[in-house]
């Protein structure tokens, strides 16, 4: 997947959502978190310039919501969907990316997901001037 960062975005209000990493570039982070409590899978990106975000299992994270160009998302639901099992994916063009974020706590249902899709999918990021 490649991420298209505009160097000045404006954020879309706050958000908090229970995610689990699965690549990361530099700050970087490639989640992905689930509408409702069994629904489908969708991608959100992290700017974690701190470091704090556990690249090895799930994380409750708050931050400023901004959304980013992405491409090559439908081909990496695809792949996500044949490892999770979901019959439903999420199709999008932009995802969400957290700015400021913050860790709340560890999300521990999410570990076996962490370690069944990590390596699955590359990120790569380009910052627009």
């Amino acid at each position: 997947m490649l991420l298209l960062v505009p160097k000045v975005a404006k954020g879309t209000g706050v958000e908090t959502l229970a995610v689990a990493p699965i690549a990361s570039r530099r700050d970087y982070v490639l989640c992905i978190s689930f509408r409702g409590n069994k629904g489908s899978p969708f991608f959100v990106a992290l700017l974690d310039r701190t470091g704090s975000v556990p690249r090895d299992h799930g994380s409750l994270v708050r931050g400023i919501r901004v959304l980013v160009e992405a491409q090559g998302v439908s081909e990496d639901l695809e792949k996500l969907r044949q490892v999770i099992w979901r019959s439903y994916v999420t199709p999008q063009r932009k995802i969400p990316l957290l700015t400021n974020v913050e860790v709340l706590g560890s999300v521990k249902e999410l570990v076996e997901i962490t370690k069944a899709v990590k390596g699955l999918i590359s990120l790569e990021v380009k910052e627009l001037v």
